[in-house]
């Protein structure tokens, strides 16, 4: 018993020791003041709190409380804040968890917010997160890798929050834990196959396949769907191929307007396989495919892409007839993708291309097949994953269908290939058996497919019979709600040798998004799931909608477009861009390909102009700059963000930007993010809210010389809440502006994230001032296929990261309950941030409505639905109160009246409607009945 008791005080005392928050459990007063030792708090002198010491969480011991009584959002230091400061080291490069109990009660937005930060030069280290605490005890985990060494002296563990409102905390711990090893997703299995890869033969169409392009580095995107078609002219593997083609003159190209307008032709790419594979560090792998070329001299390309970011490649000279190539590698990683491909650049094609010359020299075809992973230093015989493979598709780009049909439905095609080792399988398999049907003898496989042999032809010898697979899939369908809508059985039948395509109707019978799911008996077939949306169509020229930054590819802004996301705030009309030296001529080549790109496919152009200078033009101090930026990005960002040195200078800009733009663009943003941020005129540098406005209003009257009719976009872009907005505006900022911008980062509580827009919007009514507000970057994120988990480490910057959501689900209802409150308030137009798109089997959260192949998220749906319902002429007109705790939103659209309503405390209740009113749920779809239950969901109400 004593060694026992040794034991747990050892124990004890080591998990004491691990933990680097002192007096996390709260049980330490030696002074007897009531404040819990180790712990203060802090905060402007205007913001009335208190800490005390409470009931710990399991009614026993202690508990830390901050209380806030008085609020006000007046500069940085406006938060009431729990702290530890000069207590905690971390090093550079190691992992760390925080976990914490929490409650609240009062809190506005319902967010708080956790970092460890560096009080030296007021970074974090890591750690910046945010969580949102309920009544009741709740635990809270954070994972973090230290980017930074902190010294104890230097260290401030922070937790706060920006209202009134009180706030629980118990068990407080920090400890250093082992490197984290995420997860990559989805994970094909390898459990008993040679060949990794699905679908490797492409017998089975394109599906599990997409495109990469290894030489697009750039953190905003890739290559974001296939760039190649099937052929079935030439196979050396069954009877189709997949074939590459670059053309010289017309390559596909990655667009992007930051920080200088990226415009970068593809001349490098791989096809690569949907999906990891788990592999074992330091074991060898061989990665193999046949290919060819339509001349010779192309380099042919087998990657293999690490979970850890770095590639391994091998190039290979094609020649004309198939060939296998073999490329051996030992990974430093847990999971790879793998891909085949060509290399322009390495084939030396263009100016000093040592290829020969031949009619139609520019356009260059590699074809692929028979692509094999496996395990070894050495290919086997090439064969597919299975004997009988399938994959499901549709014919719709990103599998978004575009009706108005009132019975919609989604036309899936299931592509099978049965392939000749079926044959030999049944006949080495112990367990097949046979049994006489019809006069012809089926041999059966574990249930998974069976042969069918014809009747005298059944001997264990003969290889040369004519036999074909049958298998029978389910295919399941669930909606928006993640209920199961339909379930489908169909059977297929599939020659041996050959592959079969069969279109399957599916008849959902409502709009709005879809998971379709195909099982088939043998679980070793890889079959992804399919995102999939029926929206209608949307007609209007203008919308409530944008993005922040316009998508690389031209296929995301079609796809955006047909959901009503029309506008597109455009970053490329940089000072430093369109006259580069004091002494240039104005040259718009390169912003005209940014901006007319969105122009062409129908959409509509935010002009910002981002910058108050250009690096001739600056009056910032380099030296001054870098003692208050660290990162050398930042710095060359700083330095065009300070003043210009002549302001004359800088109104010729703006005024000829404009007349070069007039014809094309209606509305100009006047620098993002002053004087809080490093973007513009930060007031790190010594710049104020007069400078902001001084230039605002120089920037004004140059556009309106020009554009008379212009819509010119003001403001510090920060929330309503914030004393740089508030001081914008009671400084006669609007006189300057037609549209008052604000950004919002947060997944707060959308009725009281929209208080304090209430109040703005109120104060600029009483000012004669109610102009439109525009909230030119809002972030709400969710992934319901995070291809890494732990996701919410891996993704964003600290903003995004607390605009995410725990599902795709919670992100749509979130985002139509703000928007109805926003467009209620003064809110005229909503941009998300941003389009960008990720790689293939990368992290792509960011990009809000997409994932990989311009396939939707349920957020895409959700506005879809919303764009329809509540166009830019609906008008609001009151709020109304259905019944206790369930709210109601009217909009008015000539004799059409559009209602947003939903239960604000979240309790589901049952309201009874009048008869001239019709339910419609979020995605738009008639409600049956007279009473419906209305919870935490926004559904719309139709009059």
């Amino acid at each position: 018993m004593r060694c026992l008791m040794l034991s747990l005080l050892f124990c004890a005392i080591v998990a004491a020791q691990t933990n680097l928050v002192p007096n996390g459990d709260f049980e330490l007063d030696e002074n007897g003041d009531g404040i819990p030792d180790f712990w203060t708090f802090a905060g402007a002198s205007h913001v009335k709190q208190q800490l005390v010491r409470d009931v710990g969480r399991d009614g026993k011991g202690f508990s830390g409380k901050l209380i806030c009584t008085e609020f006000g959002n007046g500069t940085p230091a406006s938060h009431a804040m729990i702290c530890q400061i000069g207590t905690i080291s971390v090093q550079r490069g190691r992992w760390y968890r925080l976990s914490l109990w929490a409650k609240a009660e009062g809190i506005r937005a319902g967010l708080v917010r956790v970092a460890l930060v560096n009080t030296r030069v007021w970074s974090d280290v890591g750690l910046q997160d945010v969580f949102a605490p309920t009544s009741n005890w709740q635990r809270y985990e954070f994972f973090f890798q230290a980017t930074n060494d902190l010294p104890a002296k230097e260290s401030r563990l922070q937790i706060w929050f920006n209202s009134t409102g009180t706030l629980w905390l118990d068990n407080v711990e920090l400890v250093e834990i082992p490197a984290l090893s995420p997860q990559r997703l989805p994970q094909i299995p390898t459990e008993g196959v040679v060949n990794f890869l699905p679908n490797s033969s492409f017998e089975c169409g394109t599906a599990g396949w997409g495109s990469y392009a290894p030489d697009l580095r750039w953190w905003m995107g890739n290559v974001f769907r296939l760039i190649g078609e099937l052929d079935s002219k030439t196979a050396v593997h069954g009877k189709h191929s997949l074939r590459i083609v670059l053309d010289e003159r017309n390559l596909p190209t990655f667009y992007f307007d930051w920080f200088d307008p990226i415009r970068q032709p593809i001349r490098s790419l791989v096809v690569a396989n949907h999906g990891w594979i788990s592999v074992n560090r330091g074991q060898p792998y061989t990665l193999s495919a046949f290919m060819k070329a339509d001349q010779k001299g192309v380099v042919g390309i087998l990657f293999v892409r690490q979970s850890d970011g770095r590639n391994l490649r091998k190039d290979f000279p094609l020649t004309t007839e198939w060939q296998r190539y073999t490329f051996t590698f030992t990974p430093q990683a847990d999971f790879v993708w793998v891909g085949a491909g060509l290399d322009l650049t390495a084939s030396k094609v263009g100016a000093g291309a040592n290829l020969p010359e031949k009619k139609g020299a520019n356009l260059f075809s590699v074809w692929l097949d028979a692509v094999q992973l496996e395990r070894g230093n050495q290919p086997s015989e090439y064969r597919p994953r299975r004997p009988v493979e399938l994959t499901a598709s549709t014919d719709a780009l990103g599998n978004i269908f575009v009706t108005e049909s009132s019975k919609p439905m989604i036309q899936l095609k299931l592509n099978a290939f049965a392939d000749e080792g079926v044959r030999s399988e049944a006949r080495s398999e112990a367990e097949c058996r046979q049994e006489r049907n019809g006069g012809r003898f089926v041999v059966r496989h574990e249930t998974k497919w069976s042969a069918v042999i014809p009747s005298g032809r059944h001997s264990a010898n003969a290889s040369w019979l004519t036999t074909s697979a049958k298998t029978t899939v389910t295919i399941v369908v669930r909606d928006f709600f993640d209920a199961e809508v339909l379930r489908q059985t169909v059977k297929l039948d599939i020659p041996v040798g050959s592959s079969v395509t069969k279109t399957v109707n599916l008849p959902v019978g409502k709009f709005g998004f879809y998971r379709i799911q195909v099982l088939t008996p043998d679980r070793a077939n890889f079959c992804l799931p399919l995102r999939c949306a029926v929206i209608k169509p949307y007609r209007g020229k203008d919308s409530r909608w944008g993005m922040n930054h316009a998508y690389p590819w031209q296929f995301l802004l079609r796809l955006a477009h047909q959901a009503g996301i029309l506008w597109w705030r455009d970053w490329s009309v940089q000072w430093r861009t369109v006259q580069p030296k004091p002494e240039a001529t104005f040259d718009f080549s390169e912003t005209d390909i940014q901006i007319d790109r969105v122009l062409k496919e129908g959409g509509k152009a935010l002009v910002l102009f981002p910058f108050p200078s250009a690096e001739w033009s600056t009056s910032g101090d380099p030296a001054q700059i870098e003692k208050v930026q660290p990162l050398a990005y930042r710095r060359q960002v700083m330095l065009l963000a300070c003043r210009p040195k002549d302001e004359q200078a800088f109104a010729r800009y703006i005024a000829e930007s404009v007349r070069h733009y007039r014809n094309r663009v209606t509305a100009y943003h006047i620098f993002n993010e002053p004087l809080y941020t490093f973007y513009s005129l930060p007031a790190s540098l010594g710049h104020t809210l007069d400078d902001y406005i001084r230039l605002l209003k120089i920037a004004y009257n140059a556009i309106k010389a020009e554009q008379p009719d212009a819509i010119v976009v003001g403001g510090i872009g920060i929330w309503a809440d914030n004393r740089w907005t508030r001081e914008f505006v009671e400084n006669g900022g609007l006189k300057y502006a037609d549209v008052l911008d604000l950004h919002l980062y947060s997944g707060g509580n959308p009725e009281g994230l929209c208080e304090p827009l209430r109040k703005l919007w109120e104060r600029m009514k009483q000012r004669g001032e109610a102009k439109p507000i525009w909230l030119t970057e809002l972030g709400c994120y969710a992934d319901d296929d995070p291809p890494i988990e732990p996701l919410r480490i891996f993704f964003g910057d600290a903003a995004m990261r607390s605009a995410f959501h725990s599902s795709e689900r919670a992100a749509a209802e979130w985002l139509v309950k703000f928007a109805t409150l926003f467009f209620a308030n003064g809110g005229a137009k909503i941009f998300l941030h941003a389009g960008t798109c990720g790689e293939i089997n990368g992290t792509d959260t960011g990009s809000v409505f997409f994932e990989y192949g311009g396939t939707p998220r349920k957020i895409y749906a959700a506005v879809s639905t919303m764009v329809n319902l509540l166009p830019p002429e609906a008008q609001f007109e009151r709020m109304e109160n259905l019944q206790e705790g369930v709210v109601v939103y009217w909009f008015r659209d000539g004799k059409k009246r559009i209602g947003v309503a939903w239960s604000t405390d979240g309790r589901a209740r049952e309201v009874k409607l009048p008869a001239n009113t019709r339910p419609l749920d979020i995605m738009g779809n008639p409600i049956a009945g007279r009473k419906v239950l209305v919870g935490e969901t926004p559904i719309y109400l139709t009059r």
